[in-house]
């Protein structure tokens, strides 16, 4: 996945910060935490507290909310859905909700869904710019090492059966969900690529796709592998929704940040959290 939930960390008001050059202050800096012999000041920690891998993490769940907020998404319900998987993890995994705290596990579940939420919109506002400029189609794609597993599944599917059952009954470690495939996919051979562009939707027969490696001393060796494919559309109307979270997990994070962005002027005023963040985010330079 191309997504992540520390891409990003932003100064806002959330944090108290005013000001801007070196380092941003913080109202609070020069109040003591610790006193005596050792002093230790509010600011002290902030500068320290800002350099670690954990407040990247904090502000960034900030800033998400605050962009959900904008963006007129339903923070209550999100939030309400978060808080439900925490308590089915609790029933499932209990020990593993101890160990990471439950107040940090809600903060992060809640935090993914709001980027899995910006994410969606952003392919869905960009939506016929991103078809374009990956094609792709829908189908279910089945590999077996034998010809004649091949054709066993494929007599059960004239038959009847649903397509990935058939397969998984010949072989119980085949899946093949349906899912979608880019034009370009490098994984997929040119027989099934030839298939897929010979007709809009339908079964095939069993494809047959060779491959060869040569040994140290000069032998070649031939390696054949059989397909099936059930192509069931190339019209991304079709499958829209599977298409948009196939993009959501594909799609750079950077670009979707920096289309936020810039939607709202998003300015840094601590010069470190710039430097750190600019060579990541060209939106902010």
């Amino acid at each position: 996945m191309k997504k992540t939930l520390t891409k990003a960390l932003l100064v806002l008001t959330t944090l108290s910060l005013v000001g801007c050059g070196s380092s941003a202050n913080v109202s609070f800096a020069n109040e003591e935490l610790v006193s005596g012999a050792v002093s230790v000041t509010k600011g002290q920690l902030f500068e320290d507290f800002k350099k670690q891998d954990g407040a990247k993490t904090y502000v960034l769940q900030e800033i998400l909310e605050v962009l959900a907020e904008k963006e007129g998404f339903d923070i209550d319900e999100i939030k309400a859905d978060a808080q439900e998987q925490i308590d089915q993890i609790k029933e499932t995994s209990p020990t593993y909700v101890e160990y990471y705290g439950e107040e940090t596990l809600l903060k992060y579940y809640i935090a993914s869904e709001y980027e899995e939420k910006l994410f969606n919109q952003y392919i869905e506002i960009n939506f016929d710019e991103l078809v374009s400029d990956n094609p792709s189609f829908y189908a279910n794609i089945a590999t077996f090492s034998s010809e004649e597993e091949a054709n066993t599944a494929l007599e059960s599917i004239n038959a009847g059966t649903d397509f990935a059952e058939a397969c998984a009954a010949v072989d119980s470690t085949i899946s093949a969900d349906a899912e979608v495939y880019m034009d370009d996919d490098e994984n997929l051979p040119v027989e099934v690529k030839e298939f897929v562009n010979s007709t809009d939707s339908g079964l095939s027969d069993v494809i047959v796709a060779s491959s060869s490696t040569t040994t140290t001393d000069g032998t070649t060796i031939v390696t054949n592998t059989y397909y099936l494919i059930n192509l069931i559309s190339k019209n991304v109307e079709d499958y829209k929704d599977e298409f948009v979270s196939y993009m959501s997990s594909e799609i750079e994070s950077a670009t979707v940040y920096n289309y936020y962005f810039e939607k709202y002027n998003v300015q840094i005023y601590d010069q470190d959290i710039y430097e750190a963040l600019s060579e990541v985010y060209d939106s902010l330079k």
